[in-house]
């Protein structure tokens, strides 16, 4: 491995470092990386492929911060070097989900559009079958209940791992 990173560029070791940030749910740090190979001189030793890879990734790790917004330029830029329809399909959704509620619905919906409407409403749906989704449940029902001890220790705990998955995120 080591000498693999020896013979690879700047760049390319760059990369590698923020595809490994970006596997290990460390977004901030995966965006620190990526920025510096945009914002660097362009290498034109590097294929488009890499370029658009990157900006990909970086997509991908503002969408997981769910900076939905910051994240459409990169998907098109994506899209635009590399055509590939996974940054095409990613650009849709981060568009849409950064609409939020303000989105405008039209009959003139592409066929890839529609899809990917009912592809995140089928995710959406999902979503209530999660063990996150459920565990919010069983607070919410503490709350009702009047167990007010028992909620508040749960609503801590929760807090707690959302705090360090934070931490994560911003690491």
């Amino acid at each position: 491995m080591l000498g693999t990173l020896d013979s690879r560029n700047v760049y390319e070791r760059l990369k590698a470092r923020a595809d490994t940030l970006l596997e290990n749910k460390c977004y901030y740090g995966a965006v620190q990386n990526y920025a510096k190979i945009i914002e660097g001189t362009y290498d034109k030793s590097l294929s488009g492929l890499f370029y658009a890879r990157v900006y990909h990734n970086m997509g991908v790790a503002h969408a997981r911060m769910f900076l939905y917004k910051q994240s459409v330029p990169y998907f098109e830029e994506a899209y635009k070097i590399g055509q590939h329809e996974e940054s095409l399909k990613c650009l849709m959704a981060a568009k849409r989900l950064a609409m939020g509620n303000n989105i405008i619905e039209s009959d003139d919906a592409s066929d890839q559009e529609a899809a990917l409407k009912s592809e995140l409403e089928k995710l959406a749906d999902n979503a209530r079958y999660s063990d996150t989704y459920r565990h919010l449940q069983q607070i919410e029902k503490l709350k009702e209940e009047a167990d007010i001890t028992e909620y508040n220790d749960a609503l801590t705990g929760l807090l707690d791992d959302w705090k360090k998955q934070y931490i994560k995120y911003k690491s």
